[in-house]
Formats: structure tokens, sequence, C-alpha cells
């Protein structure tokens, strides 16, 4: 299905906060993986949209993917529609479901790539921590795992930042609570860091890395 027919209909109930409707009818749905809002402005889908949508602008600037961005936002609307797939919902409502999750992969993976370039990650130890936390909270990029999986690696590496100092890195210590908060604080906590990315884009270092980042985890998709 062409990621404009997933879209559409996905902005429009989101707007007019139909999906909410069908959220609060799906009593089966595990709490951690319904995207938290405090209004359609302000939620988890809105800033999860605007992170993925600005880097696919960006992705289509780069050697990798020059003129396919097209085919980036096929692919990460594709892999959010199966993220979704995995709690038993369809089409845009899956995909509803996906972005906030996947944009926060992006965000992730964005942070630590940020981090590696400047020199950041302080040690071995801090790197592999963070690559931990991604890895288990993201196995897969159409997959996302249950947050009580990387409790023990989100309270070293918490532990780790007190030892150490905290780097002065956009979206790092929103980044660390996805590891340590209970999975009903869960998504509150991805909703902070999308925020956070969102409302603070203003580098454009860190946009064209998003845009580049992107372009890696969807590289098989360009194929």
């Amino acid at each position: 299905m062409h990621y404009f027919d997933i879209t559409e209909p996905l902005y429009t109930a989101h707007e007019n906060r139909s999906i909410r409707d069908w959220i609060a009818k799906r009593d089966d749905l595990p709490s951690w993986v319904v995207p938290y809002e405090l209004n359609p402005a302000d939620s988890a889908f809105s800033y999860g949209a605007n992170v993925l949508a600005s880097a696919a602008i960006e992705a289509d600037k780069t050697d990798a993917a020059y003129d396919r961005g097209e085919e980036i936002r096929q692919a990460y609307v594709d892999a959010a529609v199966a993220i979704g797939e995995r709690f038993r919902a369809e089409g845009w409502r899956a995909a509803y479901i996906g972005i906030p999750l996947l944009a926060a992969n992006l965000a992730t993976r964005s942070i630590i790539a940020g981090m590696r370039e400047a020199d950041q990650l302080w040690d071995e130890q801090t790197e592999t921590l963070l690559d931990s936390l991604r890895r288990t909270l993201w196995p897969l990029v159409e997959k996302a795992a249950h947050p009580g999986e990387v409790l023990s690696i989100g309270l070293a590496l918490q532990r780790r930042v007190q030892q150490v100092g905290v780097a002065d890195v956009r979206g790092l210590m929103d980044l660390i609570r996805l590891g340590t908060v209970d999975k009903s604080r869960y998504p509150v906590a991805v909703m902070h860091l999308l925020r956070t990315i969102a409302r603070n884009d203003m580098a454009i270092s860190a946009r064209e890395r998003r845009g580049a980042v992107l372009v890696e985890m969807f590289e098989h998709a360009l194929d």
C-alpha cells in the first residue's frame, strides 16, 4: 500500500481524535505501546511524525539516497505499520502505534551517532551500555520490545552518567529515561524524547545526521 494511503486517513483521525476512540476500545493493547498525548499537537504521534518527516527530507539529500525521498518515506511508513501489526492493529491504525516508537529508535540512534562523532561517549563502557539499550528496545527496525527488558541496562547507564557527569547532549537524559521508567510511564518518556528533538531542531548538523541515520536504517529498502 502506498504510504499516502496510510498517512492521509491517519492524520485526519489524529486531528479529529477518532483514533483515540479506537484506542479506548482496544483494552487489549499493552499500555507501553499506546502513544501518549496531551492534545493532538502535543503528542508522541505528532512529534514522531515530525522527526521522521524532517529526517526523510535530509535523507533525500545524501549521496546514498539522493532524490529517493519517496522510497524512504514508503520504507518508514511500512516499518511503522509492521510495528503496529505486532499488536493486532492494521493499516493506518498500526502506523499510529508504530510511528512514535520508530521515531524514538531514530532519535536514539542519532543521539548515539552524534556523541560518537563528537567523542562524547566517555569510554567503552558507556558506549556499550548505550548500544545495548538501543538494541534491546529495538531488536529490529520493524520491532519494538517491551521496555521491562532494558531496566537493568538503563539503571547501569544512569549510574554511569552520575559517575562521569552528563555530556551536554540534547536528548541524552530523555533517552536514558526510556531505560529506567515503569512500563506504564514509557509512553510519556517516548513523547518527552521526541518533543525534545522536535522542539529543538535548530542545528543543521543534527538534522543532517538524522537523515543519514534514517538512510542506514532503511538501506535494505533502497537496494
